[in-house]
């Protein structure tokens, strides 16, 4: 897998967003300026009588969703651009079935998976247009899992 980004500062053990690419169903997002990935595993406490604080606590459920931040193309099929369902040509626009993404970021230099959002579907969409700034689309996917890549801490 060959990536069009060259970062200027490989070394360390620290990772920053120029060592970074997404990749969307394995393509790479040229145009993706932020991303974040949140995973939440439900832990509720296990509370009982008698007891102060809980013994211990128990995962009731799972979510995931990623942010990825992109500036606004003009035009259709931009090389580069993030996939996103929209409006079709009959003016319909039916999210339940638009269909799914697999979200990955990855190791500019490597190609090494740090996390892959499993399944995304859009869940929100916004347009930020800063005072001097360049238009980015914002866009919020639901994932059905994360699962990590190489180890990190």
């Amino acid at each position: 897998m060959v990536f069009t980004g060259v970062a200027q500062n490989p070394e360390g053990p620290v990772m920053a967003g120029l060592d970074v690419v997404v990749l969307q169903d394995g393509r790479q997002v040229n145009f993706a300026n932020e991303v974040s990935l949140d995973v939440d595993h439900m832990q509720e406490p296990i509370n009982v009588l008698g007891v102060h604080a809980p013994l211990d606590h128990k995962s009731l459920g799972y979510g995931a969703n990623i942010t990825t931040n992109t500036f606004l193309l003009l035009g259709e099929n931009v090389d580069g651009a993030i996939f996103f369902p929209g409006f079709q040509p009959d003016g319909s626009n039916n999210i339940n079935i638009a269909g799914s993404f697999d979200l990955t970021l990855a190791d500019v230099y490597s190609g090494t998976v740090l996390r892959s959002a499993l399944k995304a579907k859009i869940n929100t969409e916004a347009l930020s247009a800063p005072n001097r700034g360049l238009l980015t689309s914002n866009l919020s996917w639901v994932c059905a899992r994360v699962i990590p890549g190489v180890q990190t801490s």
